[in-house]
């Protein structure tokens, strides 16, 4: 079973990981664990918020929703740069290539060893001009 976990970035700048919530006043929260015992709450701000699609690229770095991602295409050996998203059409996460408004399947990720979190679109904004 994939573990559900999201993350989100705060006003200073601090990535947090765990639960997400939503407050009466349309504020979002990361319910975070900071030891055994104990969890705090960040407010985080929505468009930053991203789920953990159950894959980890060739680092073991967990990939979320809205990372960009480089891989090597194994049926055609080109590198492809493109964001992580949903799609509500596929029921799941698939890369999508903003330049081209293509999706590519993750059937063809789960058995790439040279798929890397290269950033995310909130913060790494550079890396999508350079979307092929």
């Amino acid at each position: 079973m994939r573990k559900i976990l999201f993350r989100g970035i705060d006003k200073r700048g601090v990535w947090h990981y765990g639960f997400i919530w939503k407050d009466p006043s349309d504020n979002y929260y990361i319910k975070e664990k900071i030891n055994n015992t104990h969890y705090a709450d960040y407010e985080v701000i929505e468009d930053s918020i991203g789920q953990f699609i159950g894959l980890e690229d060739k680092n073991k770095k967990k990939i979320f929703e809205g990372d960009i991602i480089k891989f090597e295409k194994t049926w055609s050996h080109s590198e492809e740069i493109t964001t992580v998203d949903w799609d509500s059409c596929y029921v799941g996460f698939e890369p999508f290539n903003e330049m081209e408004d293509t999706k590519e399947g993750f059937d063809h990720l789960y058995f790439s060893d040279d798929c890397e979190v290269i950033g995310n679109k909130f913060e790494h904004k550079k890396f999508l001009g350079n979307l092929k």
